[in-house]
């Protein structure tokens, strides 16, 4: 990261970055007093006169310098600048901004708007003075729109009051999606979600706004569709795990979450657990005259059949449309979480019985067990001369309470066991008897 200090050469103001010191040391607060003020009057300067001249740009030309617009609008600007008076002079300043986005050039229009950045930052009701700064950076989003979005991610950086950072970071993200530019945002939501609920003192509900924004802005992605579709995902499950103990009222605020969290569920290719299905975030969509049948999808690939599923589909065809796959897609996915329904059985099953509950043509089983093996879904070993196939690992379709409480009893039942080996070992070490082959048999009984 570095600091932007902006400096004038023969009336232009340019940049010089300095990346190699760290930012509290390359801030200019960190400077004198006196060159503070001196680099800051001379740039804000320098942008006056610069507005001033594209203000010219297509007037007739005059003897009278004082006549044209530009020279009027620079002339004003000092006088602000001399007074003291920055609140009016970023007033100013922003009254011409989309002059200065439709004529400056490039590196004009970024220097333009790092000056002004800074200038609010400087104004004494900082809040008002970043709002407006923000609200004219993003009143086009058709025009200059990396030049905005940037503008937007300075402006964040510069302002110091977390709450002030946290609504500009908001408007960051809105501008990033309404203008096409999702995928910019997908590194730096990346790298920050789980740091700025902290380093902003976001609440709960703060925090809530951010993911699913956050998660909205990367579905909107049009670059690296597949990593952007599973990070939303991701950020999407967050928001709706921190409603345990949210108010119904305010739980329901969050229904459309909760149906395109189950809508990103159904149509991923790679996610096979969804442990979100008991919680009331996602229950309030049963029985939704908009989002029932998306849940009644959801249960089906948790808990249900090919069978329940094929019924199901031929009921509701819409419902594949709305989860964003297609019914093909969706029976795919059924078939592989109906393979793991086979962790249930101790010991081998049939591959005719598995073949049955796929509902699949004959030797096609064999093709959906491996593809689950190599889904890492399952470990299991076919015995083709018996015609079955043994599962010696399998993952859960959801795990909840009573996965929980099966894995506790499994835990239990193995202490018990290690308890009494070594309670056995003892006994034989103690009467001499513990030979290496005795303990092993006694290890294996």
């Amino acid at each position: 990261t570095y600091q932007e200090t902006p400096v004038v050469q023969a009336g232009i103001v340019r940049e010089e970055l300095r990346k190699s010191a760290p930012p509290e040391e390359s801030n200019l607060v960190a400077m004198s007093s006196h060159l503070v003020e001196r680099a800051e009057e001379d740039s804000y300067t320098a942008v006056s006169q610069h507005v001033g001249t594209l203000l010219n740009e297509g007037e007739a030309e005059t003897t009278e310098l004082a006549d044209t617009p530009g020279s009027q609008f620079a002339a004003d600007c000092m006088t602000l600048i001399s007074e003291g008076r920055l609140a009016d002079l970023l007033s100013r300043l922003l009254s011409k901004a989309e002059v200065i986005f439709s004529k400056a050039q490039d590196k004009d229009l970024e220097c333009c708007i790092h000056v002004i950045c800074h200038l609010a930052a400087r104004v004494p009701d900082a809040p008002a003075a970043a709002e407006s700064v923000a609200q004219a950076l993003s009143a086009k989003v058709d025009a200059q729109q990396e030049a905005r979005l940037q503008g937007l991610g300075q402006l964040f950086n510069v302002v110091t009051d977390s709450t002030l950072q946290y609504h500009v970071l908001l408007e960051l993200l809105k501008f990033s999606k309404a203008s096409g530019q999702a995928h910019a945002m997908m590194p730096i939501i990346r790298a920050n979600m789980e740091s700025w609920p902290t380093d902003l003192n976001l609440s709960p509900q703060q925090t809530r706004t951010l993911y699913q924004l956050s998660a909205d802005v990367l579905r909107s992605s049009k670059r690296k569709v597949k990593t952007a579709q599973r990070d939303a995902y991701k950020l999407t499950l967050k928001m709706l795990e921190s409603l345990d103990r949210a108010s119904p009222a305010e739980v329901a605020q969050y229904k459309g979450a909760a149906a395109a969290a189950a809508a990103d569920f159904i149509k991923s290719p790679d996610a096979f657990q969804f442990d979100m299905a008991a919680t009331p975030a996602v229950q309030q969509l049963q029985g939704d005259s908009q989002h029932g049948p998306l849940f009644q999808l959801l249960q089906l690939l948790l808990s249900g059949s090919v069978q329940d599923f094929q019924a199901f589909a031929e009921e509701n065809p819409g419902v594949f449309e709305a989860a964003g796959t297609s019914q093909e897609e969706a029976l795919t996915k059924m078939r592989l979480m109906a393979l793991l329904g086979l962790g249930a059985h101790p010991h081998p099953v049939p591959l005719a019985d598995v073949q049955a509950s796929l509902k699949v043509g004959d030797g096609e089983v064999e093709a959906w067990i491996v593809r689950a093996v190599g889904k890492k879904l399952l470990d299991a070993k076919m015995d083709q001369t018996a015609g079955t196939v043994a599962v010696t690992r399998c993952s859960h379709r959801s795990f909840g309470p009573s996965q929980w409480l099966e894995l506790s009893d499994r835990l239990a039942l193995w202490k018990a066991n290690v308890s009494g080996v070594r309670a056995l070992v003892s006994e034989q070490a103690a009467n001499g008897t513990g030979s290496l082959p005795a303990m092993q048999a006694a290890i294996r009984a």
